[in-house]
């Protein structure tokens, strides 16, 4: 195996089971925002700390902010109402099914 094989099965992290809501991201944004959202569940307790911990990592990651710009906006929850404005291409809406959690990350219009 190469060197780049074995990055990249480092770089690789074990999800747990999610189901989606909604998405409209691309494929590959949308297994970064999961991996995202497992990472700060694992390192959060308070839902609040989680939102803030996954929209920060959307804010610093230039994937994320091509083609717009709108502010990422991130809610977790067990149970929330919602009326938004997104940016078209640009939301995910997921359950974290172990953490019995939803997250809803979009990013916001100017």
């Amino acid at each position: 195996m190469s060197d780049i094989d074995e990055e990249e099965t480092e770089k690789k992290v074990l999800l747990p089971p999610m189901s989606i809501r909604y998405c409209d991201l691309p494929a590959e944004l949308l297994h970064q925002a999961q991996v995202y959202a497992h990472e700060a569940m694992e390192a959060h307790k308070l839902e609040k700390d989680i939102a803030t911990a996954i929209k920060k990592r959307c804010d610093e990651d230039l994937a994320f902010n091509t083609g717009g710009k709108g502010a990422w906006q991130c809610i977790v929850g067990k149970s929330f109402g919602m009326s938004i404005t997104y940016d078209a291409k640009w939301i995910a809406f997921f359950d974290v099914i172990p953490a019995e959690k939803t997250v809803l990350l979009f990013r916001s219009q100017r």
